[in-house]
């Protein structure tokens, strides 16, 4: 499967990512409608990447290799991150 392509991460709100990790797919359930990523909270991102760097590029926070930009991305490393991809399986 072609994992390349437009990749999006938003932060797991508490422990929400446990939810998918071992899980069954259930169809019409492990999916969401595609939305605007600026509209649901996801941040377009580069997979691989650093979730630093993509939301630095959002405007989130500022460039952490400046000056004490590197205090603003703190927070970051402190929450649990989720990517989502569109992607389409053949039945």
């Amino acid at each position: 499967m072609d994992l390349s392509g437009a990749w999006h991460i938003r932060e797991a709100i508490g422990e929400t990512w446990r939810w998918h990790v071992g899980s069954t797919p259930v169809p019409g359930l492990n999916s969401v409608p595609a939305e605007p990523p600026s509209a649901s909270g996801w941040t377009p991102a580069a997979v691989p990447g650093p979730v630093v760097d993509a939301l630095h590029a959002a405007g989130v926070i500022p460039d952490p290799r400046r000056g004490f930009g590197s205090r603003g991305a703190e927070w970051t490393g402190r929450r649990s991150w989720v990517h989502r991809r569109v992607v389409e399986l053949t039945i």
